[in-house]
Protein backbone atom coordinates (compact mmCIF):
# COMPACT_ATOMS: atom_id res chain seq x y z
CA UNK A 1 0.00 0.00 0.00
CA UNK A 2 1.50 3.44 -1.07
CA UNK A 3 1.95 6.51 1.09
CA UNK A 4 -0.68 8.30 -1.03
CA UNK A 5 -3.18 5.60 -0.29
CA UNK A 6 -2.49 5.73 3.45
CA UNK A 7 -2.93 9.51 3.37
CA UNK A 8 -6.27 9.23 1.61
CA UNK A 9 -7.48 6.55 4.09
CA UNK A 10 -6.48 8.72 7.05
CA UNK A 11 -8.39 11.67 5.66
CA UNK A 12 -11.53 9.58 5.22
CA UNK A 13 -11.36 8.22 8.80
CA UNK A 14 -10.89 11.74 10.12
CA UNK A 15 -13.83 13.11 8.15
CA UNK A 16 -16.04 10.15 9.19
CA UNK A 17 -15.21 10.60 12.87
CA UNK A 18 -16.11 14.27 12.99
CA UNK A 19 -19.86 13.67 13.78
CA UNK A 20 -18.97 11.32 16.62
CA UNK A 21 -16.49 13.84 18.03
CA UNK A 22 -19.12 16.59 17.83
CA UNK A 23 -21.61 14.45 19.78
CA UNK A 24 -19.04 13.67 22.45
CA UNK A 25 -18.08 17.34 22.78
CA UNK A 26 -21.68 18.53 23.10
CA UNK A 27 -22.81 15.60 25.37
CA UNK A 28 -23.98 16.98 28.70
CA UNK A 29 -21.91 16.20 31.74
CA UNK A 30 -23.46 13.48 33.95
CA UNK A 31 -22.43 11.73 37.13
CA UNK A 32 -20.27 8.58 37.00
CA UNK A 33 -23.26 6.32 37.66
CA UNK A 34 -25.32 7.81 34.79
CA UNK A 35 -26.54 6.04 31.64
CA UNK A 36 -23.22 5.81 29.78
CA UNK A 37 -23.81 6.03 26.03
CA UNK A 38 -27.49 5.04 26.68
CA UNK A 39 -26.69 1.37 27.52
CA UNK A 40 -28.93 1.34 30.59
CA UNK A 41 -31.79 2.79 28.54
CA UNK A 42 -31.31 0.18 25.82
CA UNK A 43 -31.22 -2.66 28.35
CA UNK A 44 -34.32 -1.35 30.06
CA UNK A 45 -36.15 -1.13 26.73
CA UNK A 46 -35.19 -4.66 25.74
CA UNK A 47 -36.22 -6.01 29.13
CA UNK A 48 -39.56 -4.31 28.84
CA UNK A 49 -40.15 -5.78 25.39
CA UNK A 50 -39.11 -9.31 26.41
CA UNK A 51 -41.05 -9.07 29.64
CA UNK A 52 -44.23 -8.37 27.72
CA UNK A 53 -43.58 -11.32 25.38
CA UNK A 54 -42.88 -13.68 28.28
CA UNK A 55 -46.04 -12.51 30.01
CA UNK A 56 -48.03 -13.11 26.82
CA UNK A 57 -46.60 -16.63 26.45
CA UNK A 58 -47.43 -17.39 30.08
CA UNK A 59 -50.98 -16.21 29.60
CA UNK A 60 -51.30 -18.33 26.45
CA UNK A 61 -50.14 -21.45 28.32
CA UNK A 62 -52.57 -20.70 31.13
CA UNK A 63 -55.40 -20.37 28.60
CA UNK A 64 -54.45 -23.68 26.99
CA UNK A 65 -54.28 -25.40 30.36
CA UNK A 66 -57.64 -23.96 31.33
CA UNK A 67 -59.23 -25.17 28.08
CA UNK A 68 -57.76 -28.67 28.60
CA UNK A 69 -59.07 -28.88 32.16
CA UNK A 70 -62.53 -27.53 31.32
CA UNK A 71 -63.21 -28.77 27.76
CA UNK A 72 -60.81 -31.40 26.43
CA UNK A 73 -60.09 -33.27 29.68
CA UNK A 74 -62.49 -31.77 32.22
CA UNK A 75 -60.86 -32.43 35.56
CA UNK A 76 -64.12 -32.22 37.51
CA UNK A 77 -65.98 -34.66 35.27
CA UNK A 78 -63.03 -37.06 35.25
CA UNK A 79 -62.79 -37.02 39.03
CA UNK A 80 -66.53 -37.64 39.35
CA UNK A 81 -66.38 -40.51 36.85
CA UNK A 82 -63.47 -42.10 38.68
CA UNK A 83 -65.37 -41.82 41.95
CA UNK A 84 -68.41 -43.49 40.32
CA UNK A 85 -66.21 -46.30 38.99
CA UNK A 86 -64.86 -46.93 42.47
CA UNK A 87 -68.36 -46.99 43.94
CA UNK A 88 -69.64 -49.43 41.29
CA UNK A 89 -66.66 -51.76 41.71
CA UNK A 90 -67.02 -51.77 45.49
CA UNK A 91 -70.73 -52.54 45.24
CA UNK A 92 -70.64 -55.50 42.86
CA UNK A 93 -67.16 -57.07 42.66
CA UNK A 94 -67.36 -58.92 45.96
CA UNK A 95 -70.89 -60.13 45.27
CA UNK A 96 -69.98 -61.35 41.78
CA UNK A 97 -66.93 -63.15 43.14
CA UNK A 98 -69.26 -65.10 45.44
CA UNK A 99 -71.46 -65.97 42.44
CA UNK A 100 -68.45 -67.26 40.48
CA UNK A 101 -67.37 -69.49 43.36
CA UNK A 102 -70.84 -70.71 44.32
CA UNK A 103 -70.70 -74.51 44.92
CA UNK A 104 -72.76 -76.38 42.34
CA UNK A 105 -71.68 -79.99 42.88
CA UNK A 106 -74.52 -82.44 43.41
CA UNK A 107 -73.29 -85.85 42.20
CA UNK A 108 -73.32 -88.62 44.84
CA UNK A 109 -71.50 -91.58 43.32
CA UNK A 110 -67.70 -91.56 43.60
CA UNK A 111 -66.90 -91.64 39.87
CA UNK A 112 -69.62 -89.12 39.02
CA UNK A 113 -68.55 -86.83 41.86
CA UNK A 114 -64.94 -86.96 40.69
CA UNK A 115 -65.94 -86.05 37.14
CA UNK A 116 -68.16 -83.20 38.32
CA UNK A 117 -65.39 -81.81 40.52
CA UNK A 118 -62.98 -81.99 37.61
CA UNK A 119 -65.37 -80.17 35.30
CA UNK A 120 -66.12 -77.41 37.83
CA UNK A 121 -62.52 -76.86 38.88
CA UNK A 122 -61.99 -74.08 36.35
CA UNK A 123 -58.60 -75.59 35.48
CA UNK A 124 -57.89 -77.21 32.14
CA UNK A 125 -56.59 -80.59 33.27
CA UNK A 126 -56.29 -82.02 29.78
CA UNK A 127 -58.40 -84.46 27.83
CA UNK A 128 -56.80 -87.67 29.23
CA UNK A 129 -57.93 -87.01 32.82
CA UNK A 130 -61.44 -86.08 31.67
CA UNK A 131 -61.57 -89.18 29.42
CA UNK A 132 -60.59 -91.48 32.28
CA UNK A 133 -63.14 -89.97 34.64
CA UNK A 134 -65.79 -89.96 31.91
CA UNK A 135 -65.31 -93.64 31.14
CA UNK A 136 -65.41 -94.48 34.84
CA UNK A 137 -68.82 -92.75 35.01
CA UNK A 138 -70.46 -93.59 31.66
CA UNK A 139 -68.64 -96.81 30.82
CA UNK A 140 -65.80 -97.81 28.53
CA UNK A 141 -66.24 -98.26 24.78
CA UNK A 142 -68.29 -101.28 23.75
CA UNK A 143 -66.33 -104.51 23.33
CA UNK A 144 -66.04 -106.13 19.94
CA UNK A 145 -67.85 -109.27 21.05
CA UNK A 146 -70.64 -107.40 22.79
CA UNK A 147 -71.94 -105.10 20.04
CA UNK A 148 -72.14 -104.79 16.29
CA UNK A 149 -69.72 -102.64 14.36
CA UNK A 150 -72.24 -99.80 13.71
CA UNK A 151 -73.12 -99.72 17.41
CA UNK A 152 -69.47 -99.57 18.42
CA UNK A 153 -68.76 -96.80 15.93
CA UNK A 154 -71.71 -94.59 16.84
CA UNK A 155 -71.24 -94.95 20.59
CA UNK A 156 -67.52 -94.27 20.25
CA UNK A 157 -68.21 -91.12 18.25
CA UNK A 158 -70.85 -89.98 20.74
CA UNK A 159 -68.36 -90.43 23.57
CA UNK A 160 -65.78 -88.44 21.61
CA UNK A 161 -68.22 -85.55 21.08
CA UNK A 162 -69.11 -85.55 24.78
CA UNK A 163 -65.48 -85.59 25.94
CA UNK A 164 -64.53 -82.85 23.48
CA UNK A 165 -67.38 -80.66 24.72
CA UNK A 166 -66.53 -81.21 28.38
CA UNK A 167 -62.83 -80.51 27.78
CA UNK A 168 -63.60 -77.31 25.89
CA UNK A 169 -66.02 -76.17 28.59
CA UNK A 170 -63.35 -76.66 31.27
CA UNK A 171 -60.75 -74.79 29.22
CA UNK A 172 -63.25 -71.99 28.63
CA UNK A 173 -63.88 -71.70 32.36
CA UNK A 174 -60.16 -71.23 32.90
CA UNK A 175 -60.03 -68.60 30.13
CA UNK A 176 -63.01 -66.80 31.65
CA UNK A 177 -61.25 -66.68 35.04
CA UNK A 178 -58.22 -65.05 33.41
CA UNK A 179 -60.43 -62.57 31.55
CA UNK A 180 -62.20 -61.59 34.77
CA UNK A 181 -58.85 -60.96 36.44
CA UNK A 182 -57.73 -58.74 33.56
CA UNK A 183 -61.07 -56.93 33.60
CA UNK A 184 -60.60 -56.17 37.29
CA UNK A 185 -57.18 -54.70 36.51
CA UNK A 186 -58.69 -52.48 33.83
CA UNK A 187 -61.36 -51.31 36.24
CA UNK A 188 -58.73 -50.43 38.83
CA UNK A 189 -56.66 -48.57 36.24
CA UNK A 190 -59.66 -46.62 34.97
CA UNK A 191 -60.27 -45.32 38.50
CA UNK A 192 -56.81 -43.73 38.57
CA UNK A 193 -55.98 -43.12 34.91
CA UNK A 194 -54.51 -39.78 33.92
CA UNK A 195 -56.27 -37.46 31.46
CA UNK A 196 -55.31 -38.21 27.87
CA UNK A 197 -54.48 -41.89 28.48
CA UNK A 198 -57.98 -43.28 28.17
CA UNK A 199 -57.30 -44.51 24.62
CA UNK A 200 -54.82 -47.09 25.91
CA UNK A 201 -57.40 -48.42 28.37
CA UNK A 202 -60.04 -48.54 25.66
CA UNK A 203 -57.70 -50.49 23.39
CA UNK A 204 -57.02 -53.03 26.15
CA UNK A 205 -60.75 -53.39 26.86
CA UNK A 206 -61.47 -53.98 23.16
CA UNK A 207 -58.74 -56.62 23.03
CA UNK A 208 -60.31 -58.40 26.00
CA UNK A 209 -63.70 -58.18 24.33
CA UNK A 210 -62.33 -59.80 21.17
CA UNK A 211 -60.77 -62.57 23.25
CA UNK A 212 -64.10 -63.16 24.97
CA UNK A 213 -65.92 -63.25 21.65
CA UNK A 214 -63.41 -65.77 20.33
CA UNK A 215 -64.08 -68.02 23.32
CA UNK A 216 -67.84 -67.68 22.75
CA UNK A 217 -67.40 -68.67 19.11
CA UNK A 218 -65.47 -71.75 20.20
CA UNK A 219 -68.33 -72.73 22.49
CA UNK A 220 -70.87 -72.13 19.73
CA UNK A 221 -68.81 -74.28 17.36
CA UNK A 222 -68.71 -77.01 20.01
CA UNK A 223 -72.47 -76.77 20.42
CA UNK A 224 -72.91 -77.13 16.67
CA UNK A 225 -70.72 -80.23 16.73
CA UNK A 226 -72.84 -81.65 19.55
CA UNK A 227 -76.01 -81.05 17.56
CA UNK A 228 -74.42 -82.60 14.49
CA UNK A 229 -73.44 -85.60 16.61
CA UNK A 230 -77.01 -85.99 17.85
CA UNK A 231 -78.33 -85.90 14.29
CA UNK A 232 -75.73 -88.45 13.25
CA UNK A 233 -76.75 -90.68 16.16
CA UNK A 234 -80.41 -90.50 15.17
CA UNK A 235 -79.54 -91.20 11.56
CA UNK A 236 -77.41 -94.17 12.58
CA UNK A 237 -80.26 -95.56 14.68
CA UNK A 238 -82.62 -95.25 11.72
CA UNK A 239 -80.11 -96.95 9.44
CA UNK A 240 -79.61 -99.79 11.88
CA UNK A 241 -83.37 -100.13 12.28
CA UNK A 242 -83.73 -100.33 8.52
CA UNK A 243 -80.97 -102.89 8.31
CA UNK A 244 -82.63 -104.92 11.08
CA UNK A 245 -85.97 -104.79 9.28
CA UNK A 246 -84.36 -105.96 6.04
CA UNK A 247 -82.61 -108.81 7.83
CA UNK A 248 -85.90 -109.84 9.43
CA UNK A 249 -87.62 -109.85 6.03
CA UNK A 250 -84.88 -112.01 4.58
CA UNK A 251 -85.20 -114.49 7.44
CA UNK A 252 -88.99 -114.73 6.95
CA UNK A 253 -88.61 -115.23 3.22
CA UNK A 254 -86.09 -117.99 3.80
CA UNK A 255 -88.49 -119.69 6.23
CA UNK A 256 -91.35 -119.58 3.71
CA UNK A 257 -89.13 -121.02 1.02
CA UNK A 258 -88.03 -123.80 3.32
CA UNK A 259 -91.67 -124.80 4.12
CA UNK A 260 -92.57 -124.89 0.45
Amino acid sequence: MTRHTLTQLGKRLLIGSLPILAILITWPATPAHADTFGFDTVCSTISGMLGGAVSGISQAFQSIQSMEQTTIWPAGAISQTQANIGAIVNSYRGWMSQVYTQPLSSAQQPSASQLETLLHSGVSSGTPMITSSYQATYGSPAATAGASLPTRQTTDMSDAHAIDGLSLATATDQSATNLISLAHQLEDQSATTAPGTAEAGIASALALQLTSLAAQHQLLASELRQEAGLLAQETSDMKQAGTGTQNGNNILQNLFKTKQ
